[in-house]
This record gives structure tokens, sequence and C-alpha cells, in this order.
């Protein structure tokens, strides 16, 4: 049972610009949920953490979230990312940076996790009919065994010159398997004028951390992504596309 009662603040400290903070409390434990302001739809709820005997966090999520992303933060500071989208009755879960224990409540749409502090991790949970979630696992095998190890680079400041400009430098953000399709000049998007002759398109899955402006490095290319467009099927994403175009 929660209180009533919460709190309202702008611009938390340890969260993005612009991004929503409430402050639950129960009668035993707190927890801080933030989300963006673009986020509209159904939120997850995460109610009355524990601690077992190892000192770990041990929580649900209910109802599993259908669409939106959300923040949990633990009083140390450990905290868990939750992102949701699709409707329907069976789930794909996958969890970032490395696979952990948990169960999956397909009655009552729950996530059962055990969280060891100062471990942050990122779920992301697909929900959707039978041949949506299908086509999409259908897709990562694809990516798997035809597909080519990418890494996924973003932008960062690294530091300033002598004159006080910041430098800035792209850094590895994910390793992933990717489908690396080079342009001929026959294609909609070379028609258009949008990639040229020896740009690409690459297909992601639907996890991955590609995003518009981030760089796509291969064995022999670095590519950077001008647009990103999610490829969905029964309101669930299949894979990512994105239209890369090489740097010289």
């Amino acid at each position: 049972m929660l209180y009533s009662r919460f709190k309202h603040i702008s611009n938390y400290p340890k969260l993005q610009t612009g991004e929503r903070v409430k402050q639950y409390e129960t009668s035993l434990t707190q927890t801080i949920f933030a989300w963006s302001h673009a986020v509209s739809g159904s939120l997850a709820r995460l109610f009355d953490w524990t601690k077992d005997a190892d000192g770990n966090y041990v929580f649900s999520i209910s109802p599993a979230p259908e669409v939106g992303k959300f923040k949990a933060v633990f009083p140390d500071g450990t905290s868990i990312t939750v992102s949701g989208e699709g409707n329907g009755s069976r789930a794909i879960v996958t969890v970032k940076p490395y696979v952990k224990a948990y169960t999956w409540d397909g009655d009552l749409r729950k996530l059962n996790v055990t969280l060891k502090p100062d471990e942050d991790l990122e779920f992301d949970v697909a929900m959707g009919g039978y041949f949506g979630l299908a086509e999409r696992g259908a897709f990562n095998r694809k990516a798997d065994l035809y597909g080519e190890k990418v890494e996924v680079q973003k932008k960062v400041l690294v530091g300033s010159d002598e004159f006080g400009n910041p430098v800035y430098d792209y850094v590895t953000f994910s390793v992933e398997n990717a489908i690396i399709k080079a342009l001929k000049g026959t294609e909609d998007v070379v028609k258009a004028g949008l990639l040229a002759v020896g740009d690409a398109l690459g297909h992601f899955k639907a996890d991955s951390d590609i995003d518009k402006n981030y760089r796509v490095k291969t064995a022999n290319t670095i590519y950077e992504a001008i647009s990103v467009e999610k490829i969905r099927n029964q309101g669930l994403t299949i894979y990512i596309e994105a239209g890369l175009r090489r740097v010289v």
C-alpha cells in the first residue's frame, strides 16, 4: 500500500535535464521513479522492495511495462532502468549489461528480479502476439548467423585544447551483430539523394544502442547514422533500420 504523499522535483541532479521525479513512500521502503516527459502509456511500477539475507535487492516490476521507460534509483545509488514496448500476452525480456537471473510471471505480467548492490541494470521488455515476437526472433537469428560484428560509437567530450575549446571523440558504446548492406545506386534512398553509392543501410536488433548521429565501425569502414527508423509489426519493434553515411 502506498501513501498518497509524494514530492515533485525538477531537474533532479542524477537525471537528464527536463526529466521529472516523483518520490513515493511505503510504510517500509522508499523508491525514486523518474521518466521522460515524452513518455506516454502504461508505466511499470516497482513496489515494496526488500533486501535478502545477502544484502541483495529483491523486488517485482508489476505490471510489466507495455509502453514507456522508467528508472528506479535505490538509496545507495544502485539503479534499474526498464524500457517497455508492445502489447500482448507474450514477452521477450533482455537484460543489459549482461544476462541476470529473473523470473517472468506471464499470468500476472510480473518481472521478479534480484539485484546486487552497486549493479545498474537495464531491462527491455517486449510484449506482443505470437507472430510479432516470432518475426523479431527470426531477425535476431538472421543477424547472428549472417550479420557482422560492429562497434556502435558515441560522441563524447574528452577534454579541451590549449585555447579552452572542447575536444570530442567517438568511443565504443556497444559491440553488436548487425546486417550492413552497401548501396549500389539503385536503391530508393540513393535516388532520393539521402545516401550515395558507398554508403549503406544497416539493420540492427530491436534492442540495439544505435541512434542518430552515432557511428558504426565495421572491419573496413566507419559510418555515421543519419537516420534511424524502427520497423514494427503488431506494435512491436522487429528491427531497426539505419541510414549509414560513410565517414571519409
